[in-house]
């Protein structure tokens, strides 16, 4: 009986406040590099370290058109989007040639700031995507060996290192059935069946052929993102064999891809109605928990709550598919049926 007043009066709670304070991760950025000698003061430094942070955040998050609408926005405006900031090495008496230093940028001023510009953010935190490149050169089909592109897709360079931090690339490890597949269908690659390809056809998943030719470079990609079919023919002017160069430009080009899919309309709210199956007394606090770490959540109120279930209203921004990724992704068990939401937390 204790346990259920408890409960009831945090639920009295929850309908006056839901979640206010919604974790900024999305809008932080970490390990901002700069170099001491840039300024001779502090406030220089961090005044460049904002604006560092404030460019890093709209690259990783904005299509490269809207990216252009915000890349001359001055330092006073930039300051009064941050919350606040940590330096990491912050000794600046001793000898550092470099101090790190993290961003945290307020979400609501954010919003107000995207609003005024007519911006919609994508929301590509902790996106894996499972991708096989294959190289024709020379009318050979390289698949494993001899494949640069597959050997070296997640190596780090200093172009593409910010690329590599937003997305999680996964190669397929080397299959006889692959060879084969992709042996037998060489001369229409684009009509492949990627079910055979890939183990999970729900997941993010590209097929990427690369026709490497000397005076242009033909690519064919196919897939899917965020439950959305991708099929796209791109080129690649090469001057010489650069294999690096044409790497960088694909990965720009399919983070452009994801973020397209997955894009945050903050001028219109959606709501969702879930119900969580409660098994255990602290399932509620948990459920709390995870909803605060979640960025796209505005807030949440809990309607209904009994020793069985509780009812939980969700405010939040973007797509029901994304939101759904991001509660699989905190280890919760989703259901819909007769067009009703339940949740269990694993």
């Amino acid at each position: 009986m204790k346990i259920i007043k408890l409960l009831l009066l945090i639920i009295m709670i929850l309908f006056k406040t839901g979640n206010v304070l919604s974790t900024e991760s999305l809008f932080t950025v970490n390990n901002i590099k700069i170099d001491v000698n840039s300024y001779k003061n502090k406030d220089g430094l961090i005044n460049l370290a904002f604006k560092k942070g404030f460019e890093k955040l709209n690259k990783r998050i904005l299509l490269r058109g809207d990216y252009q609408k915000v890349e001359n926005t001055n330092i006073r405006r930039i300051k009064n989007l941050v919350s606040h900031y940590q330096i990491i090495k912050n000794d600046l008496n001793q000898n550092l040639q470099f101090i790190s230093v993290n961003v945290f940028f307020k979400r609501d001023k954010m919003y107000e700031f995207y609003n005024e510009k007519n911006i919609k953010y994508s929301d590509i935190s902790d996106k894996n995507l499972e991708i096989l490149p294959i190289l024709i050169k020379d009318n050979e089909t390289l698949i494993y060996e001899k494949n640069y592109f597959y050997k070296n897709w997640n190596k780090k360079s200093q172009e593409n290192k910010d690329d590599l931090e937003i997305i999680e690339y996964l190669l397929p490890i080397e299959s006889i059935e692959i060879i084969e597949e992709i042996e037998k269908n060489f001369r229409n690659l684009e009509t492949l069946n990627l079910k055979r390809i890939f183990d999970d056809e729900e997941k993010d998943h590209l097929f990427i052929v690369i026709n490497y030719k000397e005076i242009e470079t033909k690519i064919f990609i196919k897939g899917v993102i965020s439950s959305k079919k991708v099929v796209k023919n791109l080129s690649f002017k090469t001057e010489k064999i650069d294999y690096e160069k044409i790497s960088i430009f694909l990965k720009k080009e399919i983070l452009e891809l994801i973020k397209k899919q997955n894009i945050v309309d903050i001028g219109t709210p959606s709501f969702l109605n879930i119900n969580l199956k409660i098994a255990k007394q602290n399932d509620l606090f948990l459920f709390q928990n995870i909803l605060n770490q979640i960025d796209l959540i505005e807030n949440f109120h809990v309607t209904e709550f009994n020793n069985r279930f509780a009812s939980v209203k969700i405010k939040y921004y973007g797509k029901t598919n994304i939101l759904k990724e991001k509660l699989e992704k905190k280890k919760l068990i989703l259901s819909l049926n007769n067009n009703k939401w339940s949740v269990r937390i694993d």
